[in-house]
């Protein structure tokens, strides 16, 4: 550790720096000084790090001609004194400025503000009359006002916001806002037009005869006295207007109403006239169905107080004056003319005397017999007619027809119809076969019939087979009836025999088509080889199956068997079936061990017995040239046959004693090698069958 100490000490320029922080200090005027002194502070840094419990000596009363008592906190301004720092256990001395600013931070005291008022018109007021001010440090002479007045509207009556904001040289500012107003003090003007005449119920409208105005407000509330004025009745009668502005300026003015009938009675007319049908009497009645109303705004008037004049001629086609006049109490008069048409607007008439349904192929008619013309004003022989129409009488359907009949008025009648052309005739049918029905479906029988008809094609044709009353799941003979409706609905009805038969045979289905049976293995039930037995119309099953057949169960061959299933309509259906009587079981050799002596006669059959389930075809033995006449034991093999082929083999001991006591074992060493080599081979060869 001395050791970087001395290092630090030897090189102080190159690694360390001396860091002032709080060298300016803010001292609120008039303040002790003392405590700001020790806010200043030198930091030490070795290589950047920050020696936090070096030692530190600071000379703060000033150093190089700068002394601390130069500071006086009752002015306000900056002071710059010189402060020493050393770091003993480093010698390291640092000197740095540090500047103590006295400065004013209490902002100015707003004692009085005086509020104002004007009145509609006036110029502003000096806002800064009567203002009382203070401030802590500065004369008030010396703070800065600023009044904004933008809030002010001189062209609007109301109260409004004006703010006050003071400020004293070093910034500190208040504010204070104050209530301004202007006033409406002048009163509305009321100016009259003319004199005051209305006519009897009509209502009172002021401003027809008064101008009343306002140097501010545009919306005033006037107030009409006519308590005194009865405006139902005619007479003379007081009154007063009172105008009042927002600000409750009033002026009052009084007048004289005359009240008058000025106004000549309705008369309400019909928005169109209706036109007068020639040869219709013309009647009072009539005249006043023109009007829809007569009224008065004071007399009561009734329709049949007009006067009504007209110069009509209803025999005659033309137009013609009608007067209307009416008149009140009051000597008002109303007076209207109208003009009315006498017509003829009645369209002829155009009368079927006959149906227009004609048969195809027949004569084209005179349409016009058909039809009778006639006519309200016109005589029949002057009217004028055209009859359109172009009917094909050689093929069905419907044709237009057009008929126009007009009148001297131009009134025209339009007939639109169809001419029908019509088959009237109903097919022809014929039945070339009966029906018959074998498979119990209900099939399309138009093929045993022809048909045709004397206008429509034989495709064009409807045929019906009309079997409510056949049941085709049962066999039988039913009524039925074949119905042929053309194009036209004409119907030819032909009653018919449909008959229901069953030619289909049985079904009949063997599980298998053959089986083998072994003699001796319980015999099969022959019934259980049938799969499926049934019948489209009759209900078979299994049971009514017959069998039959001619099998020696003990016999080996291949047998027939015949399977017949047959239904009520003797639809039979027959299968064969094979059985196969087979052997598989091989003969059975029972026989003991022989012993003879050497010398004595051998017969290798002696007690050989040989059985089978059949018969035996043969039995062989071997080796059949083995030399008996040595002392020995020999194995002899027997095979035996059946007729079938099945073989069996059976090996048996031989043993040949010696005449002396002695037997060599050594000698029947070849023998028995031999015969185990004999045994495997025949044995290989029963394997494999």
């Amino acid at each position: 550790m001395s050791f970087l100490l001395f290092l630090l000490q030897s090189i102080p320029i190159l690694l360390s720096r001396v860091e002032w922080i709080n060298d300016i200090v803010e001292v609120p005027v008039y303040s002790e000084l003392e405590p700001y002194r020790y806010i200043p502070e030198a930091r030490l840094y070795i290589d950047d790090v920050w020696m936090k419990n070096a030692l530190v000596v600071y000379e703060r009363n000033g150093v190089e001609w700068t002394f601390i008592s130069t500071v006086n906190t009752s002015h306000v301004r900056r002071y710059s004194i010189k402060y020493e720092a050393k770091f003993v256990d480093y010698y390291i001395t640092s000197v740095h400025t540090i500047v103590f600013d006295v400065v004013d931070l209490i902002s100015p005291e707003i004692i009085f503000i005086p509020e104002k008022q004007i009145a509609y018109g006036e110029k502003l007021p000096d806002f800064t009359q009567g203002v009382v001010l203070t401030d802590n440090y500065y004369d008030p002479l010396d703070l800065n006002v600023f009044i904004d007045t933008s809030c002010i509207n001189q062209s609007a009556v109301g109260i409004y916001d004006v703010t006050y904001h003071i400020s004293d040289p070093s910034g500190n500012q208040v504010s204070q806002t104050v209530l301004f107003q202007i006033k409406d003090v002048k009163a509305p003007t009321i100016t009259p037009l003319k004199e005051v005449v209305i006519n009897v119920g009509q209502t009172f409208d002021w401003k027809t005869f008064f101008k009343i105005i306002d140097d501010v407000d545009h919306v005033l509330r006037i107030d009409l006295d006519l308590s005194g004025a009865n405006l139902l009745a005619i007479g003379s009668y007081q009154g007063s207007i009172t105008s009042t502005d927002l600000s409750g300026n009033q002026a009052i003015q009084l007048f004289q109403i005359e009240v008058k009938d000025l106004e000549p009675p309705k008369l309400m007319m019909r928005i169109t006239w209706p036109d007068i049908m020639v040869h219709t009497e013309i009647s009072r009645e009539h005249l006043e169905s023109y009007v829809l109303s007569v009224t008065d705004n004071y007399d009561v008037l009734e329709i049949s107080d007009l006067n009504i004049r007209h110069e009509i001629d209803s025999n005659l086609l033309g137009t013609y004056p009608i007067y209307y006049e009416i008149k009140d109490r009051s000597g008002n008069a109303k007076s209207l003319t109208i003009h009315v048409n006498v017509i003829d607007s009645l369209k002829p008439t155009i009368t079927l005397i006959n149906p227009l349904i004609f048969d195809v192929f027949s004569p084209t008619p005179f349409l016009q017999m058909f039809f009778k013309f006639e006519d309200n004003y016109t005589p029949d022989d002057e009217l004028i007619y055209k009859i359109t129409a172009a009917p094909n009488m050689n093929k069905i359907g419907l044709y237009p027809i057009t008929i126009e009949v007009t009148d001297s008025s131009k009134n025209k009648r339009i007939y639109q119809g169809y001419i029908e052309v019509v088959d009237r005739i109903p097919p022809e049918v014929i039945q070339i076969n009966e029906i018959i029905i074998t498979d119990f479906e209900k099939k399309d029988v138009h093929f045993f019939f022809t048909y045709e008809d004397q206008y429509d094609e034989v495709d064009d044709l409807r045929f019906m087979l009309m079997d409510e009353m056949v049941n085709y799941e049962v066999i039988g003979s039913y009524d039925a009836y074949v119905k042929v409706t053309d194009t036209s609905g004409n119907e030819c009805l032909v009653n018919v025999i449909v008959m229901i038969i069953d030619i289909e045979e049985p079904e009949l289905i063997l599980k298998q088509t053959s089986y083998q049976h072994l003699i001796g293995a319980e015999r099969p039930n022959l019934e259980s080889f049938v799969d499926t037995a049934s019948d489209n119309y009759d209900d078979l099953g299994i049971g009514d199956v017959m069998i039959t057949h001619d099998i020696d169960w003990e016999t080996l061959g291949v047998y027939l068997v015949q399977y017949e299933l047959m239904d009520q309509s003797m639809n039979r259906k027959t299968v064969e079936f094979k059985i196969i009587i087979d052997d598989r079981t091989p003969p059975v050799i029972t026989a003991s061990d022989l012993s003879y002596s050497e010398g004595d006669l051998i017969n290798l059959m002696e007690g050989v017995e040989v059985t089978d389930n059949v018969g035996v075809s043969g039995i062989t033995f071997f080796p059949s040239n083995l030399d008996l006449n040595e002392p020995g034991t020999y194995i002899i093999t027997y095979i035996a046959r059946d007729f079938r082929g099945n073989y069996v083999m059976y090996d048996r001991l031989v043993t040949i004693y010696p005449k002396s006591d002695s037997i060599n074992v050594v000698s029947y060493l070849p023998v028995g090698i031999l015969t185990i080599i004999c045994g495997a081979v025949f044995y290989i060869l029963y394997k494999k069958g």
